[in-house]
């Protein structure tokens, strides 16, 4: 049984009883069961204290490692009623046909009569908001595939959605997901998980305070639970210098966090060269992806390519690296050029070699996010902002300046085609701490000795470059 396998038959070794996940319903339910089928909400599991067996107790962080959080019933947010008032007060031919209740926002399907424009209904967006007096809601007309348009409305009393609310055996032990991000539940309550692997990068952009740092510490955290040090390495960039201090001593590292701008690009150099020596590795073995070459048998030689010519030796396997910036506006405006043609670079074609970026801004303008960084970058996320243009430049669409203030997301990708709202999840300190400390007490830190000198030579000589300039201008 290999280290996988082991990990999975760990986390089944418990008989879970399942449960109604509403406080008020409670009923016993099957174990084939995903949802109550007396009032249709999620499903528990409780195991009822049990340990986890420590002969499989291997690589990976149990899942009852972080405190166990209290659950919400959001099942009584419903504004129905004050709608259809609504409706009639205006006169607008419209009834509401279902309602999805989650913890920061609830989701209102809205038909439309015969005959009433969807203009009609917009229209009303800030007269709904102050009748129901709330800051903003969201209208979405129409719905992607329905003949339904749908109100998002702030719930009176907002739950907050915590880490281990999203962590579960079906994602983060799932052989599938290689790269799971827990970015939180969706407006109906249900846990959104999404695998970076598929995307293959993410950019992130949000006003200052709206949340940006937490969700980037819930996404680290889910990929701490998903893979060990010798199947992922993370390269952090910290600005700020305190963003990331809880990571400092995860093995997971391949270089201390970096807190010079002037390094990055140093840093994203190295990850090109890394994308094309892997790139030969892969033609060497005759591979065409990552997954592909880690599960290859002894001896495979080359056949999707023809072959190579280089005399390297192809490594057994390789680790996934993650880049992971918390404000990388900063490292555009020391060296704007270097940097992104970098990103463009890598963002373009280090999907298939195991290469990923997430890119989080709190300035997203079109000299941030220039059109090239966006055309490589298809998976996006928007948290409040303060102005419409902001949301044009990250989602292509508004939206985003509707959005609540921390936490409330709007998620868009390839995969399906549509912006999602999602509400980002909260973990911790000593959650945080306890899952570093628990890959730590196995693994000791291993750097990678070339990324730190490439990011320290860029340094030095793109300092000793700036003081030439400023040199020639007071001149």
């Amino acid at each position: 049984m290999d280290r996988k396998e082991a990990t999975e038959q760990r986390d089944l070794t418990r008989q879970f009883n399942m449960k109604c996940g509403n406080n008020v319903c409670g009923q016993d339910l099957q174990d084939s069961w995903d949802f109550c089928p007396y009032c249709g909400q999620d499903v528990i599991r409780d195991d009822g204290g049990q340990e986890w067996n420590s002969e499989l107790d291997l690589d990976l962080p149990p899942f009852d490692l972080m405190k166990k959080s209290v659950s919400f019933d959001y099942s009584g947010m419903d504004h129905s009623a004050l709608l259809k008032d609504i409706f009639e007060e205006f006169e607008l031919d419209a009834e509401v046909v279902s309602v999805e209740c989650g913890p920061l926002v609830s989701g209102y399907m809205i038909k439309l009569g015969r005959g009433v424009r969807i203009e009609q209904l917009t229209e009303l967006e800030s007269n709904i908001a102050m009748r129901l007096e709330v800051e903003s809601i969201r209208i979405v007309a129409p719905v992607p595939g329905k003949n339904q348009c749908a109100i998002e409305i702030p719930s009176n009393s907002r739950c907050p959605v915590m880490f281990a609310e999203i962590i579960t055996p079906d994602h983060f032990r799932n052989m599938e997901m290689v790269l799971p991000l827990a970015l939180g539940k969706t407006s109906a309550g249900k846990p959104f998980v999404r695998d970076l692997s598929n995307l293959p990068h993410l950019l992130i952009a949000g006003a200052p305070g709206a949340g940006k740092t937490t969700l980037l510490h819930a996404l680290i955290s889910g990929l701490l639970m998903r893979a060990t040090s010798d199947e992922l390495k993370l390269i952090l960039f910290d600005p700020k210098g305190s963003a990331f201090s809880s990571f400092s001593s995860m093995p997971h590292l391949g270089m201390p966090v970096i807190n010079d701008a002037c390094g990055v690009a140093g840093v994203l150099k190295w990850l090109v060269d890394e994308l094309e020596r892997r790139y030969r590795w892969f033609r060497q073995a005759g591979v065409r992806n990552i997954m592909e070459f880690n599960n290859r048998e002894d001896g495979q030689a080359g056949e999707c390519f023809g072959g190579g010519d280089d005399d390297e030796d192809v490594p057994e396997s390789l680790p996934r690296i993650v880049f992971i910036a918390d404000e990388f506006s900063d490292s555009m405006a020391v060296d704007a050029q270097a940097v992104e043609s970098c990103i463009a670079r890598l963002a373009s074609k280090s999907g298939n070699v195991g290469i990923h970026l997430i890119l989080s801004t709190d300035r997203p303008s079109v000299k941030v996010v220039t059109g090239t960084i966006k055309a490589n970058f298809p998976a996006r996320i928007a948290f409040k902002l303060n102005h419409k243009v902001d949301s044009r430049t990250i989602l292509d669409e508004l939206g985003a300046e509707s959005l609540m203030s921390p936490g409330d997301i709007l998620f868009s990708s390839p995969e399906h085609g549509l912006t999602e709202r999602i509400h980002c999840p909260y973990i911790s300190e000593d959650d945080a701490l306890a899952i570093v400390e628990f890959h730590a007490s196995r693994n000791k830190l291993a750097y990678i000795p070339e990324l730190e000198q490439a990011a320290l030579n860029y340094s030095e000589k793109r300092r000793e470059e700036i003081a030439n300039e400023m040199d020639e201008e007071e001149s």
